[in-house]
């Protein structure tokens, strides 16, 4: 796993605005706080990511209602508060292990399978 930091996270930040996304490639996961980046730069990212059928997580405390999709791509939209919760730290440890089974655990941790089956159950009685 790469986090990129200070004057390299910058750098990235600045390509993905000038719509430049060759430096994605070289990541299986993009997380990214949503505010900084233009829209041309998260549409540079949804673009990328939706081509490559690479995971995707936007967070930011402006995102009222956390959004997740699994189709076409993993896309998940996050505010701040879901993102930053207890299982933050379990998740990037698994994810470096290579132990991660859903992009899911990233907000519902063991529970991620429940969440899943709930919201199939939710889809099937709505309709």
């Amino acid at each position: 796993m790469f986090i990129c930091l200070h004057e390299e996270c910058r750098k990235l930040i600045d390509e993905l605005n000038k719509k430049e996304f060759a430096s994605l490639n070289d990541y299986d996961l993009i997380i990214i706080h949503r505010s900084s980046l233009s829209n041309g730069g998260i549409n540079t990212v949804i673009s990328h990511c939706k081509s490559k059928r690479k995971p995707l997580v936007f967070f930011s405390g402006g995102v009222g209602q956390s959004l997740f999709y699994f189709e076409p791509y993993p896309y998940f939209l996050l505010n701040s508060k879901d993102f930053y919760n207890n299982t933050l730290p379990e998740f990037l440890r698994r994810y470096v292990e290579d132990k991660i089974e859903h992009i899911s655990e990233l907000i519902y941790g063991d529970n991620w399978k429940l969440n899943i089956m709930m919201t199939y159950r939710q889809t099937f009685v709505t309709g």
